[in-house]
């Protein structure tokens, strides 16, 4: 006995009637494009969600770096770097503190510009530039507001500060540049030159000298009051105090996962919505499609080649749909999230894009059309040719009497 194997001819077969049927085909394509652009919303939605409190929690720690130690020498400092579990690390040396009454309990450290610290620590000048001359400083919106400083380039700053021995100094510069900062920073930074900072405090630059912020960052963070700890214990850096980025800490994260999370029930409701339709729009061609696959069987088409051709038909729904589907969730997405999240400068549907959203919109999406195109094929498969044959002139004839179809959509 001659058993069929081919599973190839499935795939022709599964492209000529979608060529053949093309007003079919557009509209089921068309309608996973809409159901795959409401999956990718809500995927999005929710990440970006999630990420607003996460980003909510490090901005009010003040600083992107994992972990953040204080008053290391430069050789502890470079020991900690070294660990392996240490991506990368930013450094800045610490002069003194402004101490006028005015900033009441925020702590402003005056430090040479370090740029790749001042990013860590959102303290770049949105305003101006970063100090280049001997005489310039470049200050934070609320610093400057509190001591009454003029938001204009070349303005005379003359700023009171305690070096690290306790001796308090007034000393004169000019404004460079400022960056908008937050009441909830609690520590900010006054940039000045090395130039000057050495003529401030000479030898502030000795590798023995402890008055180093060192911000971390880790390969794999995870449980940090631990981590830092055990950094400091395998580098052999000793007692150093040190503080965790909160929106790493495991109640915060949890906290900004429970927020997201009322968003995902909706992807639900499009599962249902979206089997509905799509299932609709094929059993509309259901007498076509029972006389079709009643020849095809006659000529000895197998239950298992069956499958595999609503299978592809699914595939290629799916395959065609993805990419308007992505592109109608990402602008439903860029319109309405910049309104649910306020008070960033950037859209929050561009800070916090990623991969991940995307992927689990397709994947739900194939699901969708899966699950249709299976539960269409089910009652066809079990028929006997005869019986398909039959079932799908009678429907014809009947819905020819009630002015409906009298045919498939062509």
């Amino acid at each position: 006995m001659l058993l069929n194997f081919n599973l190839k001819i499935c795939r022709t077969l599964v492209y000529r009637e979608m060529k053949r049927r093309k007003i079919k085909s557009f509209l089921l394509v068309f309608s996973a494009a809409l159901v795959a652009g409401m999956y990718t919303f809500l995927f999005l939605l929710g990440n970006a969600i999630e990420g607003a409190y996460l980003l909510k929690f490090e901005y009010n720690y003040g600083s992107s770096s994992h972990i953040i130690y204080k008053g290391m020498t430069e050789q502890q400092a470079e020991s900690v770097k070294e660990n392996p579990a240490v991506k990368s690390t930013v450094s800045v040396s610490e002069i003194g503190t402004l101490t006028d009454e005015m900033l009441g309990y925020r702590s402003v450290i005056l430090a040479p510009a370090d740029e790749a610290y001042a990013k860590s620590v959102s303290s770049v000048p949105e305003k101006g530039r970063m100090p280049s001359g001997p005489e310039e400083i470049a200050l934070d919106v609320y610093t400057m507001d509190s001591l009454g400083i003029p938001r204009e380039q070349g303005t005379p700053v003359s700023l009171q500060w305690m070096d690290r021995e306790g001796t308090t100094h007034i000393s004169d510069f000019v404004l460079s540049g400022w960056w908008e900062s937050s009441a909830n920073f609690a520590e900010a930074c006054a940039w000045i030159t090395e130039e000057r900072a050495e003529k401030l405090c000479p030898g502030f630059q000795n590798k023995k000298t402890e008055n180093r912020t060192v911000g971390v960052t880790l390969y794999q963070p995870e449980n940090l009051e631990q981590q830092a700890q055990t950094i400091l214990t395998a580098q052999g850096a000793g007692e150093i105090p040190f503080s965790v980025n909160s929106s790493y800490d495991q109640m915060n994260r949890m906290y900004a996962r429970i927020k997201s999370a009322q968003y995902y029930p909706s992807v639900f409701l499009v599962l249902i919505c979206g089997f509905l339709l799509l299932y609709n729009i094929l059993r509309v061609s259901l007498p076509e499609e029972l006389q079709s696959y009643a020849g095809l069987k006659m000529l000895g088409m197998t239950p298992r080649q069956i499958r595999k051709c609503f299978f592809e038909q699914a595939w290629a729904v799916t395959v065609l749909s993805m990419i308007p589907g992505w592109m109608i969730g990402f602008g439903i997405h860029y319109l309405v999230t910049s309104r649910m999240i306020e008070g960033m400068e950037e859209n929050p549907a561009l800070y916090f894009l990623s991969a991940g959203p995307f992927i689990l919109a397709a994947l739900c999406t194939a699901a969708t059309s899966g699950l249709a195109y299976f539960s269409f094929s089910f009652r066809i498969n079990g028929m006997l040719p005869a019986d398909a044959a039959y079932f799908g002139k009678t429907m014809k004839r009947r819905s020819g009497k009630k002015g409906g179809w009298k045919g498939d959509i062509v």
